[in-house]
């Protein structure tokens, strides 16, 4: 999913960066302006101006929150994986069934907690790496076992990474938006 959406920014960045003066020369003809046509019941067609500034502010306030709120579910979604391989206890499991999830599959293990308790647990990463019967690492908390993790890399960058790659995303939403603003305003 990162990767899909890192080559969709990188496209929309280089047609972005291809247009720039396009984009440019269209909104200082408009001179910060959003023309609107409207056709009433009976026919006649109304034509309206408005500033785009407005538009432009609140647009650069949804990304920013947007923004602020990615990199908080990155830092929160760190913070996690970092208290599981701190204070997560360590279990062998068996991947039980596989459930399939688009191309991929979604394990389903048991394994054992430390009070001699089995669980089953439908892992939340999906992939292709297993096959029912097969041994694998397994961390959970010993206060929610039912929470359990299958112990990988991926488990502990990718909910962090993904985040924070949106959250980056927003920002520069917001920053090419806030370049807009104020050409508009020095337009007007």
């Amino acid at each position: 999913l990162s990767g899909v959406l890192s080559i969709g920014f990188l496209i929309g960045a280089g047609v972005f960066v291809k247009f720039r003066s396009h984009f440019d020369a269209r909104i200082k003809s408009r001179q910060g302006k959003l023309h609107a046509t409207r056709v009433n019941p009976d026919g006649s067609v109304v034509q309206s101006t408005r500033s785009s500034t407005p538009l432009l502010r609140w647009v650069s306030r949804i990304f920013g929150v947007a923004a602020i709120l990615a990199f908080c579910a990155a830092g929160w979604a760190g913070w996690r994986s970092y208290e599981l391989t701190r204070d997560g206890l360590e279990a062998k499991g068996i991947v039980t069934e596989l459930v399939r999830v688009g191309a991929s599959h979604r394990p389903w293990f048991l394994f054992t907690d430390s009070t001699g308790e089995d669980w089953i647990v439908q892992s939340h990463q999906t992939t292709n790496d297993y096959v029912v019967g097969d041994e694998l690492r397994v961390i959970y908390f010993a206060d929610d076992p039912q929470a359990a993790r299958i112990k990988s890399t991926s488990l502990f960058i990718s909910f962090p990474a993904y985040f924070g790659f949106l959250g980056l995303l927003f920002l520069l939403i917001r920053f090419v938006t806030r370049i807009q603003l104020r050409s508009v305003t020095a337009a007007q």
